[in-house]
């Protein structure tokens, strides 16, 4: 496993994150506890980035409001 540390980009305090790895995969984040912005401590949002890092997570396709709207309703519909 490899860490990383790097700033949290979800919002303008720009808190400290320890990134852990495997390959390319990211496993987990955790607070940087050196980084005087947030002293180790990450609120929800920052605390979640491992969740939605993932390449099979993410839209493949550029969908216009119409077409999503659509795809969601479908999708609540099976």
């Amino acid at each position: 496993m490899k860490e990383t540390k790097s700033t949290c980009c979800y919002c303008g305090v720009g808190g400290g994150v320890v990134i852990q790895s495997e390959g390319e995969r990211i496993i987990g984040v955790r607070g940087d506890s050196d980084h005087p912005a947030n002293f180790g401590r990450l609120c929800t949002k920052g605390a979640t980035p491992h969740l939605c890092a993932q390449p099979d997570s993410r839209a493949r396709h550029v969908f216009s409001y119409t077409a999503g709207f659509r795809h969601v309703a479908d999708a609540g519909r099976e």
